[in-house]
């Protein structure tokens, strides 16, 4: 058997913040916040794994270091614990879904689609919402229900935000190479969905859909079968927690004022059964209790460093 030691341990349990999020320093998103005037938000991206609150026994001193989590989208590793809850329970409710008598013809597959770049001076919490708005249509179209049964099949979609400055070039999935005129912002949608066949590549279905549903203002779309579920699954909601691309702190901050109350991910059809988790109420919570006599653990009352918290765990009065 494989025994880690007790820095290995802990650095996989509670991984370190990184100082850079696409190059762009933490510090500086923190400060940004501030600015914005976030002072409890912009602490907790500052301490998010860095400090750690204490939890102990009563009566044994058994002590156990919990890290203190931000659960922003801007932290990439709060948004990668939870990925993988996420993806564990999409992934489980597939073979339940697909033992259905009317799936014949259903398969899991990604897509892409979007809005035009908005201009930097055009960019508000509206652009979110119109695009909502688009999808809420295309879903209502007969023509897009009938590959998308809401008995059978269903979808589930994150949007993304990307910042894009003049003279950046990148290759869209048709293959055309696109090179942008002007600074501004790029809101689109990923996401998978377990439909039925839908004709891009030659009749363009899903285009002339979305060109409908966008009253003619876009109609670039991608979709493709995928071969395996976890990983259409993690493609696409990776887009919802995952840090987005934005090239500045300003950027961020803005991006943080604009989403803070917003939420960028749905599920339609059989998917609505799947959420994300909620909070419990107070009395359905489960208390931590001590490792040794089940008592309840109480907290110390003021934070520790990472130092601190190792230095507790290399004592071995707490269990890996």
């Amino acid at each position: 058997m494989l025994l880690l030691n007790i820095d290995e341990a802990f650095t996989n349990a509670y991984p370190e913040q990184h100082d850079l999020i696409y190059n762009v320093s933490r510090e500086s998103i923190a400060t940004e916040l501030e600015i914005r005037g976030f002072y409890q938000d912009a602490n907790s991206f500052r301490d998010c794994h860095t400090e750690f609150f204490v939890l102990y026994c009563p009566d044994c001193g058994f002590q156990y270091p919990v890290p203190v989590r931000c659960n922003f989208r801007l932290c990439p590793t709060c948004g990668k614990k939870r990925l993988n809850n996420m993806i564990n329970r999409f992934v489980s409710f597939f073979p339940s879904l697909e033992s259905l008598p009317n799936n014949k013809g259903h398969r899991l597959r990604r897509f892409e689609m979007g809005l035009p770049r908005i201009a930097v001076e055009d960019y508000s919490p509206d652009v979110y919402e119109d695009i909502r708005r688009c999808f809420n249509r295309l879903w209502n179209f007969k023509d897009f229900r009938s590959k998308f049964a809401p008995d059978v099949g269903g979808l589930c979609y994150a949007i993304e935000t990307k910042f894009s400055r003049k003279g950046d070039a990148y290759l869209r999935p048709n293959g055309e190479c696109k090179v942008i005129a002007s600074d501004g912002f790029n809101v689109h949608i990923h996401g998978f969905a377990f439909c039925k066949f839908i004709n891009q590549k030659y009749s363009r279905e899903l285009s002339s859909l979305w060109s409908r549903a966008t009253d003619g203002r876009a109609n670039i779309v991608y979709i493709d079968l995928s071969r395996k579920n976890e990983g259409a699954v993690g493609e696409s909601l990776k887009y919802m927690f995952k840090p987005p691309v934005l090239g500045s702190a300003y950027n961020y901050g803005l991006y943080h004022e604009y989403t803070k109350s917003l939420r960028l991910f749905a599920s339609k059809g059989s998917f609505r059964k799947i959420s994300l988790a909620k909070k419990k109420p107070v009395k359905d919570r489960v208390h931590m209790g001590c490792f040794f006599d089940g008592t309840r653990l109480n907290s110390l009352g003021s934070n520790l460093g990472r130092d601190e918290a190792l230095n507790i765990r290399a004592l071995g009065i707490s269990p890996i």
